[in-house]
């Protein structure tokens, strides 16, 4: 996973004594799968399937007597070769509960797989690695150098134990897991470059034909700079500054403005994307510690980059953004990945017009945090939000608190508190929220609150309407699809509420869940829903409501939430609906146009599939053996999304490939 790699700083020549050497590398690893398992020899407890926010290690004083936990971290090494590393060490942030000893052991066996992770079939854990007295609010190191080293695979997995003194106090430690900010790190000291690597970082391997370095281009003419900083200063409007690969350890304010008709860029070239990194921040302007990229200036698009690690347990505050967009109007942020930072993207109320498009915003906020978000954004005029994937942030997935919002085709789940939370802003009256064709899922045990959507507490007044969406609700939780806050004082506007085409799923088992929560009595209409049987406080102004206990999609636990034919969502949205998709969301951070199948709209964020447009893969309206050629090279680059799994079997493979074949020869 070229997420989990994340390299930190390269020294090209010796530096201070006892120190790194020529062309040693530091990488910072983020864990690949995590688990805890409860239980002893003769006893089995439900295991919490690797998703909760935390890791879980020791006895708790309301569990069973002599039952234990014990949690399981397991780290791809991306190609580096652990006879080139000189130092690893195991790096957790203590979340919960006592103080105590925790003890790391080694694990030899890597093939485990967290969501089927049980006290039964746990991997036996091996030598004693090290132990620490934890601390909270920090992480807190093991030294796991020779392990590591002795690694002859790809991976290395570890055991987190505790000593249990029955019949004494609780022994009971909490860290975060990978699903929440301050996930387990693995930091590694190496000797290079990873295996089969050209150059060291940071001229890592890239489709770029550039070299690293920031350039201007004016009109296909580069020149080159020895900043990013120096080029934000001597950019004219409607040219571009360009990034070859690597990693840019430099903090930034795009300072310039530009017009609609001559905009400004700053980009990434090649694949892997560039890198804006806070390890090593030594900028210094107004509110540095704020973020990374600063915009200041008007109509910027900023594009292809990675952006991470602005956060305070280096030297920024804890809400130290990827993005700062302070006083900057017209920004556009697109197809960035956005990870490990206090706000992913931040947005002030002096700013407007914001668009976000095929982004990814992951892995931000912090343990407890309540001011810090995968997106924290303000602002007046239209805040856009299309195609993105927004996943893993310890605070709310996604905040707003913008005038009005066009939220549209995005895959969002496992935030840590609300998954879209729009909070009105007292600077405007009447602010609107349309959320059309997205993919809403829970599957975070450890949620501070159950709502999937809170609109409203400033009492301002607007609409939150809800086309062709669809919400998935796995894990017990009291919680409700729909949360309409007003808090005890006087409204000074009017709030009401739509929802058409929607599919409002619970899994079996997961427990009580409203659909709308409305602190006082608000217009509601809506039409041609599906609800699950068991959900409450449904509408009664609700019409054409169907339901069930199986919406017929695809692969639920798999994330593929496509009708199958034959469901009952198919043909059965209302037509004419006063927004009508035009487009499904394809993961990751893709999207597909949506054209009606049969005699109506399908209900929720997807259509059922005619077979031309299921594989039709070279999109020439055909279906032929190109198509093959099509997937195949997809699957190849990286590039296929859930719609080429043709098998479906939830993995895209050569596999289905063959699959194709086989079904044009049926439909021929």
């Amino acid at each position: 996973m070229l997420r989990s790699l994340v390299p930190m700083f390269v020294l090209a020549a010796v530096v201070t004594a006892g120190a790194l050497h020529a062309q040693e590398v530091v990488d910072t690893l983020y864990c690949d799968a995590d688990a805890t398992v409860s239980g002893t020899t003769d006893r089995e407890l439900v295991p919490d399937g690797g998703r909760q926010g935390y890791l879980c290690v020791g006895r708790f004083e309301h569990n069973p007597v002599n039952v234990a936990h014990q949690a399981y971290l397991m780290f791809e090494l991306n190609g580096i070769d652990p006879s080139s590393i000189s130092g690893a060490e195991l790096r957790l942030w203590k979340s919960r509960a006592r103080q105590d000893s925790l003890r790391v052991h080694s694990v030899d066996q890597d093939a485990w797989n967290e969501y089927g992770l049980y006290w039964i079939n746990k991997p036996p854990d091996g030598d004693l690695l090290g132990s620490v007295y934890v601390h909270g609010g920090q992480y807190n190191a093991v030294d796991v150098t020779g392990f590591v080293q002795a690694q002859s695979d790809d991976a290395v997995s570890f055991c987190l134990k505790v000593d249990i003194r029955w019949n004494a106090s609780d022994v009971y430690l909490g860290f975060n897991s990978r699903e929440g900010g301050a996930p387990p790190m693995l930091v590694v000291t190496h000797g290079g470059p990873k295996k089969g690597d050209s150059t060291p970082t940071p001229g890592f391997p890239s489709t770029s034909s550039l070299e690293h370095g920031v350039y201007i281009d004016a009109g296909g003419s580069l020149t080159e700079y020895g900043s990013i900083t120096e080029a934000v200063a001597a950019v004219q409007p409607g040219q571009e500054i360009v990034l070859g690969p690597g990693v840019y350890y430099e903090t930034f304010d795009l300072t310039p403005s530009a017009t609609a008709e001559a905009p400004l860029k700053i980009r990434g070239d090649g694949n892997p994307r560039p890198i804006i990194d806070g390890s090593l921040n030594s900028t210094s302007w107004k509110n540095t510690d704020r973020g990374l990229i600063k915009v200041s200036g008007n109509f910027w698009t900023i594009e292809h980059l990675e952006v991470r690690n602005a956060h305070p347990w280096a030297e920024a505050g804890a809400n130290s953004g990827g993005f700062y967009i302070y006083p900057g109007n017209d920004c556009t942020i697109r197809d960035c990945a956005v990870y490990y930072n206090g706000d992913g993207i931040f947005c002030t109320s002096t700013s407007g017009n914001l668009t976000l498009e095929y982004n990814e915003v992951a892995w931000n906020s912090f343990p407890g945090a309540g001011y810090e978000h995968g997106h924290y954004v303000s602002g007046w005029g239209l805040t856009i939000v299309r195609f993105c994937y927004i996943h893993h942030n310890g605070g709310q997935n996604f905040k707003t608190r913008a005038e009005d919002l066009v939220f549209a085709y995005n895959y969002l789940q496992s935030c840590g508190n609300y998954q879209v939370d729009m909070v009105e802003g007292s600077e405007f009256t009447d602010q609107d929220a349309l959320l059309i064709g997205n993919v809403i899922v829970t599957d975070n045990q450890a949620r501070t609150n159950g709502q999937f959507m809170v609109f409203g507490q400033n009492r301002r007044g607007g609409s939150l309407l809800l086309f062709n969406n669809t919400f998935v609700h796995l894990y017990p939780s009291g919680s409700s699809f729909v949360h309409l806050w007003y808090p005890g004082t006087a409204s000074v506007g009017s709030t009401t509420f739509e929802a058409w085409n929607n599919v409002f799923y619970i899994a079996p088992g997961a427990g009580e869940i409203q659909l709308l929560d409305a602190d006082k009595p608000t217009p509601v209409k809506g039409s041609n829903n599906w609800i699950s049987d068991g959900v409450s406080a449904v509408p009664a102004a609700f019409t054409a409501t169907l339901g069930g206990d199986n919406p017929g999609l695809v692969n639920i636990e798999g994330g593929d939430y496509r009708p199958l034919p034959g469901s009952p969502l198919v043909d059965a949205g209302l037509p004419g609906a006063d927004q009508a998709p035009e487009f499904h969301y394809d993961h990751p951070r893709g999207q597909e146009p949506r054209t009606v199948a049969g005699e109506a709209i399908d209900i929720g964020a997807y259509e059922l599939l005619s077979d031309s447009e299921a594989y039709d893969f070279n999109r020439d309206s055909k279906l032929n053996i190109l198509d093959v050629v099509a997937l195949i090279l997809s699957i190849v680059r990286g590039e296929a999304g859930l719609s080429a799994d043709v098998n479906r079997d939830g993995a895209v493979t050569i596999a289905d490939s063959i699959a194709l074949i086989i079904k044009l020869r049926a439909l021929s």
